[in-house]
């Protein structure tokens, strides 16, 4: 009996589930693509997460569960997705704008051209040139880290910060811990930066990622978040634009606090640059069309107040979106994920192209409404 199990086992279910997952990787890469993301890597020198240039540079995100999203890629020569290299400041001719932010920045979820940086830099490239720096999970707290850096390369003039509602708890790790990003810790009273720490990737995991079907069930099918949905089995009802509200509520000190101090501090270390601050609408209540009673707009008055007493610029897109969809019925993200698709960027990079003209750092010829209706 044990033999003829064991030869059942060796010639029968073992080479059979082999043709099954060679079958699996075929259909995973060619007939329903897995998603591929770019490698990580931990720059020792300017203490940042980026993405690795000695690894590979174009690769499609694929979304959804039959693929049905799919958007293109391009890590350029300093380890950012985005359609065009960077020019260090010695060797740059223009003055920069340049937008740090968290996945909506990083852009994945639409081709590289249609991003937010590509579509602003198209209008104002008479002006300024346009750099985005953006790696998905980055919270406030990081955005300072990452605003060090790009100062340090890049010098420029205008420095945008785009601010998703969940960059300002998880900026806190006392509330939530990211080791791999800046964060503040809190102590009597008082926060304190805690550097990040060095992320050296796992060998087991980078093995495991060269196979479409580990990638699709990974990312495609979310399995990760639907785990820390069984686990941490969070209300629908308090949950809104990326935020368990009620959590964020309750450490509304906690936040706001940890706000003051990073807007200020990102203020005193550059004190002859122009800033500006942008948050992302709560897209589900415009939606729904109850945005006047949104839960989350506490946190944009934080970060207008913040702004205010930091002599910095700020943007809330809330109105831009809530106009675009009244008039026409377009979403800023598609069924498959949340974030923004070619409408949000396109729509994003424009209100933040009338700011800029608003505020007298570019100018104009043509009235600002002349421009919208001419650039869509």
């Amino acid at each position: 009996m044990i033999v003829r199990n064991f030869k059942h086992l060796a010639f029968v279910t073992l080479p059979s589930l082999f043709v099954f997952a060679v079958l699996c990787e075929l259909f995973f890469r060619f007939v329903i693509p897995a998603c591929e993301i770019p490698y990580t890597y931990f720059d020792p020198d300017d203490q940042i997460l980026r993405f690795d240039t000695h690894a590979p540079r174009e690769g499609i995100v694929t979304t959804g569960k039959f693929a049905q999203q799919r958007s293109r890629w391009r890590i350029n020569n300093y380890g950012w997705n985005s359609a065009i290299d960077y020019v260090p400041f010695p060797q740059r001719t223009k003055p920069l704008i340049a937008i740090i932010g968290d996945s909506y920045i990083e852009g994945f979820h639409v081709n590289v051209e249609d991003h937010l940086s590509a579509v602003l830099g198209e209008l104002v490239k008479d002006d300024y040139d346009v750099y985005s720096f953006g790696l998905s999970g980055m919270p406030l707290s990081q955005y300072l880290q990452v605003s060090r850096y790009v100062n340090r390369h890049f010098r420029p003039e205008v420095l945008v910060f785009n601010m998703i509602h969940n960059d300002f708890d998880e900026s806190v790790r006392d509330l939530m811990d990211f080791p791999y990003f800046l964060q503040l810790t809190y102590k009597n009273g008082e926060f304190f930066e805690a550097p990040p720490d060095p992320y050296r990737p796992s060998a087991k995991r980078r093995i495991l990622r060269k196979s479409a079907l580990v990638r699709y069930m990974w990312l495609n099918l979310q399995m990760q978040f639907t785990l820390r949905q069984i686990l941490d089995k969070p209300s629908k009802d308090n949950f809104n634009a990326n935020i368990d509200v009620k959590k964020a509520t309750d450490n509304s000190e906690i936040i706001e606090g940890a706000t003051f101090f990073l807007i200020k501090k990102i203020r005193e270390e550059n004190p002859d640059k122009k800033l500006i601050f942008m948050i992302d609408g709560p897209r589900n209540d415009i939606y729904s069309g109850i945005t006047y009673n949104s839960n989350v707009l506490w946190i944009h008055n934080l970060l207008r107040e913040a702004c205010a007493q930091n002599n910095s610029y700020f943007i809330d897109l809330t109105q831009a979106f809530s106009e675009k969809f009244n008039q026409e019925g377009l979403k800023f993200n598609s069924d498959h994920d949340f974030h923004w698709n070619e409408v949000g960027h396109r729509v994003a990079a424009h209100a933040l192209y009338k700011s800029l003209i608003e505020f007298g750092l570019i100018p104009s010829l043509y009235p600002v409404s002349f421009i919208e209706s001419a650039t869509e």
